[in-house]
C-alpha cells in the first residue's frame, strides 16, 4: 500500500568548483557517505557547440563562421556566458560589424585575435552598466542587494520614497533594451550570478551599507503602514 512505499527527498543544485573549498557544510554534503550525490558537470561547449551558437546568431552558414568560432572559443572556453559578451563587446568595438553592403555580419579576424584574453566577464559588465543612464545604474545596484532575484512588489513598496521612484520603469527598460536582467513572473532575475555580482561590486563599500540601511527602513515603513492600516479598518 501506499503506507509501504520509500518516503524520498530529490535534491537539485547547482555550484561552481572553484567554490567548494569555501563553503565547509556544502562541501562535507557533497563527499558524504550517507547521501547518494550525482555529479553533472556541466562544462563548456566545444568548438562544434561555439560554431553552432555563432552561425545561428550571425545567420551565417557554419563554414564561414568557422575560423571566428574557434578564435572565440579559445578566448571564452566556451562558456555560453563569455562567448555572448565576448561577441557584444566586438560590437561596441566595431571589430563586428553589420555590412548593409554585403547584407551580412563582418568582422577583422586579426582584430578579434589579438582582443585581450584578460578581459574577463565581469569587466565587460562593468563597461556595458557604466554606459547606462544613471537611472538604469541606480536601479539595478538596488535589485543586486537583493540577490540574483527580487519581486516587483517588493520594489513598489520602496517607490513609495521619492528617493527609490521609478525603478519598476527603469528595470523594465533593461528587461527590453539590454538583456542584463530578465522578467519571470512578478519577478526581476539576473541573467547569471556573474551580472549580479559585477553590479553589486561597483557600489562603493560605504554607498553599499547606505543602501542596504535605506532600503530597510523603507520597507520597514511600508510594513508599519500597512499593519497600521490594517488595525484602523477592524
Amino acid at each position: 500500500g501506499a503506507d509501504d512505499s520509500p518516503h524520498c527527498l530529490v535534491v537539485a543544485g547547482t555550484y561552481r568548483s572553484d567554490e567548494i573549498d569555501t563553503n565547509e557544510v556544502f562541501g562535507n554534503l557533497l563527499r558524504s557517505d550517507t547521501v547518494r550525490v550525482t555529479n553533472i558537470d556541466l562544462a563548456g561547449m566545444d568548438i562544434a557547440g561555439t560554431n553552432a551558437m555563432l552561425s545561428y546568431t550571425l545567420q551565417l552558414p557554419l563554414r564561414l563562421i568557422r575560423e571566428l568560432a574557434c578564435v572565440v572559443h579559445a578566448k571564452t572556453l566556451g562558456n555560453p556566458l563569455f562567448v555572448k559578451e565576448f561577441m557584444n563587446s566586438l560590437v561596441s568595438d566595431k571589430e563586428l560589424q553589420y555590412s548593409l553592403v554585403e547584407a551580412r555580419w563582418i568582422w577583422d579576424i586579426d582584430a578579434v585575435k589579438s582582443k585581450s584574453v584578460d578581459v574577463s566577464v565581469a569587466e565587460i559588465m562593468t563597461r556595458k552598466v557604466l554606459h547606462m543612464p544613471k537611472e538604469y545604474q541606480y536601479a539595478l545596484s538596488v535589485a543586486s542587494c537583493f540577490g540574483m532575484r527580487v519581486g516587483e512588489e517588493i520594489l513598489q513598496l520602496l517607490e513609495t520614497s521619492k528617493t527609490f521612484i521609478g525603478l519598476v520603469h527603469s528595470l523594465d527598460q533593461i528587461v527590453m533594451k539590454e538583456g542584463m536582467i530578465q522578467k519571470n513572473g512578478s519577478s526581476f532575475v539576473f541573467q547569471h550570478d556573474l551580472i549580479q555580482q559585477a553590479v553589486y561590486n561597483l557600489i562603493d563599500s560605504k554607498e553599499r551599507d547606505e543602501l542596504h540601511y535605506n532600503i530597510g527602513v523603507e520597507l520597514l515603513k511600508s510594513i508599519i503602514t500597512s499593519t497600521d492600516y490594517s488595525v484602523d479598518r477592524t
